[in-house]
């Protein structure tokens, strides 16, 4: 269980089931978690027909969405990600509309980018102010088109989908 094992179990389990990981990576949770994702998990979303969507991720991968409690009473972030023929097509979120957290937010990223001797990220002050102007509740979908073509024709590389070869 992602939300109830330490992070060294976490690393054990990518280590044993991943074979092109080396022993000498460290990583944070969230690390570990995206290596599990991406070598274990999505590759068999590419075995079931139609989409899959993703959801109940943990609260440190909350990014920009609120935070919620699961159905086991589990804080999780309120996002989500649709998956099909093993592609990521969609991202959507509930939007955090809180400046002060959102801001707390930015300052905990940039200070991992720092440890891990990464260019900060510039904080998004116009976003903040318009949270802190009253930003109503919103919600959004990120969906990739040229993926969505790619799973419903069967196509493996995006150029094959794409209308325009160069602009």
């Amino acid at each position: 269980d992602i939300f109830s094992c330490s992070d060294e179990a976490l690393r054990q389990a990518a280590l044993t089931q991943i074979t092109a990981i080396d022993e000498t990576l460290t990583l944070d949770r969230d690390g570990w978690c995206e290596i599990i994702m991406s070598y274990l998990i999505e590759p068999q979303l590419a075995q079931h027909n139609g989409p899959v969507v993703v959801y109940d991720f943990p609260a440190s991968q909350a990014q920009l969405a609120k935070l919620t409690q699961n159905a086991a009473g589990q804080t999780v972030a309120a996002r989500f990600e649709v998956y099909m023929a093993g592609l990521e097509l969609a991202n959507g979120y509930d939007e955090l509309c809180d400046a002060v957290e959102l801001k707390r937010r930015f300052d905990h990223d940039n200070q991992q980018r720092q440890r891990q001797n990464k260019d900060l990220m510039p904080i998004d002050q116009s976003l903040l102010a318009a949270m802190q102007a009253g930003l109503p509740q919103c919600a959004g979908v990120a969906l990739g088109i040229d993926r969505l073509c790619m799973a419903l024709f069967k196509q493996k590389d995006m150029a094959s989908v794409q209308s325009f070869s160069e602009i």
